[in-house]
């Protein structure tokens, strides 16, 4: 397939769960690009060697059970009181941390950020990756038994907005946002009050 640069828009990229190769139905994952027609294909743009396979978005209710799966929600459940575990009589403060977005970040289009709360006081704060994994692998730098983890896809670039094609609807960046700040709430209550803005980092 040809397509001058202006009828396409190419470097688009899904971590899955929101289109489906039109001819297998099989669940795509990958770099695609969008024509001036609304039409999507597989590949970060035209090939001429026509190895492009149109892409079909999946219905709304394979969405929402593909953004779970995609999410990779994570909930750190209270621990059980062990005689044999580390006596975590000293431990640091968990840090919070502010993501600072990259352009190989930009060109990927998402991040993974990840939070944490407090089960006695509830407060929610943002983590980094390194943290996070102590937490959740019960190290003894920090009192992992009084915290819940989560981590969710954020979504920093594409159409802001969902877009009608036909009878489908591709969601837009704030949607998938929304979509994610709602299943990490299942895993931390209060995740929806403390990330507002889902166009936060959004370029």
């Amino acid at each position: 397939m040809y397509l001058p640069k202006f009828k396409y828009q190419g470097g688009l990229f899904t971590i899955g769960g929101e289109f489906a190769v039109k001819a297998t139905g099989e669940n795509y994952k990958g770099f695609y690009f969008r024509t001036y027609k609304g039409e999507l294909y597989t590949g970060a743009e035209p090939s001429l060697k026509g190895n492009n396979s149109e892409l079909i978005p999946l219905e709304k209710e394979e969405q929402e059970t593909g953004t779970l799966e995609t999410l990779d929600v994570t909930v750190y459940d209270d621990i059980l009181n062990n005689p044999h575990e580390f006596k975590l009589k000293t431990t640091e403060q968990v840090p919070q941390h502010v993501p600072v977005v990259t352009v190989g970040d930009t060109i990927n289009g998402f991040i993974i950020r990840y939070f944490t709360q407090n089960k006695l006081t509830k407060q929610i704060i943002e983590i980094n990756k390194q943290v996070y994994n102590e937490l959740g692998s019960k190290s003894v730098r920090y009192f992992y038994k009084n915290y819940n983890i989560v981590r969710i896809n954020w979504f920093l670039s594409g159409e802001l907005e969902d877009i009608q094609n036909g009878p489908y609807k591709i969601p837009g960046v704030r949607t998938k946002n929304l979509e994610s700040i709602k299943s990490g709430d299942k895993a931390i209550p209060g995740l929806t009050q403390y990330l507002r803005d889902p166009l936060q980092f959004v370029v």
